[in-house]
């Protein structure tokens, strides 16, 4: 193989593996008619695990729209607003623990009374290696340049 040829290996082997997109936009939990329009209720990433939970909003919605996320089991609660964003709002919830929540959404102060109650099943915590499994693999594009230039230091002598 000729040194440009290990060079290409050495720089499309990581890109091929390490540089992989993994784009999660979530699940659409709730489709139906809310004050009057349809409105649709978005849980990302599609399966949840303890950290951060992405909740959209899509349809009509207050000023004071907020969300509650309820735990199950304990009955630990987080409540957060909703933030519009154009025509959607989003909450972003900090959950704790793993296990069944109970995620009420509130877009209105007319709907106070009767929330919008979509159930979710949160998974351990990720472990620690596997966000930065890519940062291990590190070393493999620089012992590919430092072949292509051993290579290329062989043939010129």
């Amino acid at each position: 193989m000729t040194p440009r040829g290990l060079v290409i290996l050495a720089w499309l082997v990581p890109c091929l593996v390490l540089g992989s997109a993994w784009a999660d936009g979530g699940r659409i939990a709730w489709t139906g008619e809310r004050d009057g329009s349809r409105s649709a209720i978005v849980v990302a990433p599609l399966a949840p695990r303890i950290g951060t939970v992405r909740i959209d909003w899509i349809g009509r919605m207050d000023e004071d729209a907020h969300v509650v996320a309820s735990h199950d089991e304990t009955g630990f609660e987080v409540r957060e607003p909703i933030v519009r964003v154009g025509d959607e709002g989003h909450a972003l919830l900090e959950l704790s623990l793993d296990g069944r929540w109970s995620i009420d959404v509130v877009p209105s102060r007319e709907a106070a009374a009767d929330p919008i109650r979509v159930p979710i099943e949160v998974g351990p915590a990720m472990p620690g290696w596997r966000s930065q499994w890519p940062w291990m693999f590190a070393w493999v594009p620089m012992v590919g340049v430092g072949l292509a230039a051993a290579v290329r230091r062989g043939r010129a002598s």
